[in-house]
């Protein structure tokens, strides 16, 4: 192989690595900005919403157990866990709209 392939072929290289660098760092800024506005939406939220979110989605606690730790019916549970996720839809995306 002649030094100029060589070269070419290297400078060849560090373009493609320079490209995945620049795919990289705005994939990154991307997810801050994501993650920035779920904190955001989050912190509007009460503390109850919170942990009604946490504990049915996030820990998949079972029924039995959430009627237990809430002291109400499941009924009222899942009633609060979706004014919850709707209120937290609204926060990080504004108005929703729904199919019908």
């Amino acid at each position: 192989m002649q030094l100029t392939e060589k070269i070419e072929q290297e400078l060849s290289e560090l373009e493609t690595i320079e490209k995945s660098i620049l795919l990289t760092h705005r994939t990154l800024k991307n997810n801050i900005e994501r993650v920035d506005i779920i904190k955001k939406a989050l912190s509007g939220l009460t503390n109850e919403e919170k942990k009604v979110i946490q504990r049915t989605c996030i820990d998949r606690v079972s029924p039995k157990h959430l009627q237990e730790e809430f002291n109400c019916s499941f009924k009222k549970i899942y009633l609060n866990k979706k004014k919850a996720l709707n209120k937290l839809t609204t926060l990080m995306y504004g108005g929703v709209e729904y199919e019908s």
